[in-house]
């Protein structure tokens, strides 16, 4: 589907930068694509969690360093959402810690 999309898609050619893994020249202009989305949302009250750590420094105690991540899973693969940023921010954590 998004091949499709963006194989059909007008307008001038976007920077090389942007340019994607398809074999094909990303646009950025309108039309003629047309696409028609149903979406099925879950409106549902639920359970979330904050999760907040302050590390504060020796230099400049009064500084704010925020780093942040969700641990919701989102969509179909919501086994791999959560996954993808708490490795790292947990390192950043305790490497900051160790200063």
């Amino acid at each position: 589907m998004s091949r499709r999309c963006l194989k059909n898609l007008g307008g001038p050619e976007s920077p090389q930068e942007w340019q994607g893994a398809l074999p094909l020249s990303y646009h950025l202009g309108s039309g003629p694509v047309r696409v028609h989305m149903k979406l099925v949302q879950n409106y549902s009250f639920t359970t979330i969690w904050n999760v907040i750590g302050t590390i504060r420094g020796a230099a400049q105690p009064d500084s704010l360093v925020i780093a942040g991540n969700h641990r919701d899973g989102l969509g179909l693969w919501r086994f791999l959402t959560p996954a993808a940023a708490p490795p790292p921010c947990w390192r950043l954590s305790t490497a900051s810690a160790s200063f």
